[in-house]
């Protein structure tokens, strides 16, 4: 008798009811929801789909290109719940090869992929499940790759961070540095030190080469203008552009005309807030939208970079407390038990997250020192970094595609918990 794969029948099994239980929370006659985001990105689809060049300015092209790919919204979001059922057993086959059991890994595989935490996602025209999905596949990838040096699977992870970028810029730091950092790793490894180099070299040249085309049609040098335009609207927010503050420094016409708008108009009064003020900025001085932001930027962090971060900082103890704010955008939150169900497990998400993360940071410097485990800790880590300092706001949707990870983490502090427990060994593995 043919010996039963347990693995791939569980695979099969979330799978099927992630992808269900998705299509069950579309809205009504799948019509999707759409955010002040989501036009951008339908603009760059239609200028897809009429083979001409989308706007590059504030958005990567990558999410406008699978609209297009899928020629209506509608098939978008069944795209989205496709996605969402394969990051599902991506997630379930991290869980079991770090340790934490097959059993344990399909059920909060399931917990995780069925809650209108993240169910809320497929409904939207926004980058985050596809971002999740990309960001959970880079990740899986590596715990292939570590244990096992393949060029493919190398090729794999270098397309894959390319694609991450791509679809969400704030990973334009973490897939590069992780990529160096196995450079050096590798050092010693004639083979596989050429493999990461070349990696590395090829990821080097397509990142600047994206960041010049985006330099030449929209005047600044970056993947994309979203990260610095936040980080402005976070500066106006703060009184950045009080007179006082700017008199004191020298700043550019375009930075003393926005000093005259914020002064002649009240934040938040009739709808004006720091992105009109900016777009208001941008049509009176003529100049190019990425132009305005960088000299903006460069005017109002001038002399205050340390305050900056300070300020950023202070409400760095509220991220880990974000993840969880799309159930409202899910069919199901109608049922109040589903809905019980899903604030259950935000709750416990937002109160353990930060504690498997100390956890895990212990476990490493304590116990055993694991890369995986590593790449997982600083990519929720680097999302809260980059959430503080550039995403202005919607921190819930920011730190969605970091959402599984850190459940992953919370699984496995109570599995090692357990174990060590049982073992009664608290002592540790690295002298």
């Amino acid at each position: 008798m043919k010996k039963i794969n347990v693995n791939r029948w569980l695979s099969f099994s979330i799978f099927g009811v992630v992808a269900i239980t998705g299509i069950l929370s579309l809205p009504e006659n799948f019509e999707p929801i759409l955010y002040p985001d989501s036009t951008d990105y339908i603009s760059g689809a239609k200028r897809i789909a009429g083979f001409q060049m989308p706007s590059i300015s504030s958005r990567t092209p990558l999410y406008a290109a699978i609209i297009a790919i899928c020629g209506s919204l509608k098939a978008v979001l069944f795209f989205q719940v496709i996605a969402m059922a394969v990051a599902a057993v991506l997630l379930f086959k991290l869980l079991a090869v770090s340790g934490a059991g097959v059993k344990v890994a399909a059920t909060v595989s399931i917990i995780t992929f069925t809650n209108g935490s993240l169910l809320g996602l497929n409904s939207t025209i926004l980058t985050e499940s596809v971002s999740m999905i990309l960001l959970i596949a880079w990740i899986y990838i590596h715990s292939r790759l570590l244990s096992n040096d393949n060029s493919l699977l190398l090729l794999f992870s270098m397309i894959a961070g390319l694609l991450l970028m791509m679809i969400k810029p704030t990973f334009l730091f973490l897939v590069p540095a992780w990529h160096f950092f196995l450079v050096i790793k590798s050092f010693y490894n004639k083979r596989l030190f050429k493999a990461h180099v070349l990696s590395f070299a090829v990821m080097l040249f397509l990142i600047p080469g994206y960041a010049a085309l985006n330099y030449f049609q929209n005047g600044i040098f970056s993947i994309s203008n979203a990260y610095y335009n936040n980080k402005v609207c976070s500066m106006i927010v703060m009184g950045y552009l009080i007179p006082e503050r700017c008199q004191a420094i020298k700043c550019d016409p375009i930075t003393e005309n926005a000093v005259r708008v914020y002064v002649q108009n009240k934040l938040w009064c009739k709808g004006f807030g720091p992105f009109q003020l900016i777009d208001t900025v941008r049509k009176t001085s003529g100049r190019k939208g990425g132009e305005v932001i960088r000299i903006l930027h460069d005017d109002l962090i001038k002399g205050r970079q340390l305050g900056f971060l300070k300020d950023c900082l202070r409400g760095f103890r509220f991220i880990f407390r974000s993840f969880g704010g799309n159930q409202e955008d899910t069919a199901l939150s109608v049922f109040s038990s589903y809905q019980l169900y899903t604030e259950i497990y935000v709750t416990l998400l937002n109160y353990l997250s930060v504690v498997a993360i100390i956890w895990s940071l212990f476990y490493l410097l304590y116990y055993e020192f694991n890369l995986l485990r590593f790449l997982i800790v600083i990519s929720i880590v680097y999302l809260g970094l980059i959430n503080v300092l550039g995403a202005f706001n919607d921190f819930h949707r920011h730190m969605a595609p970091g959402e599984p990870l850190a459940v992953l983490l919370i699984t496995l502090m109570f599995v090692e918990w357990i174990k060590l427990r049982r073992t009664d060994v608290f002592k540790p593995v690295i002298k």
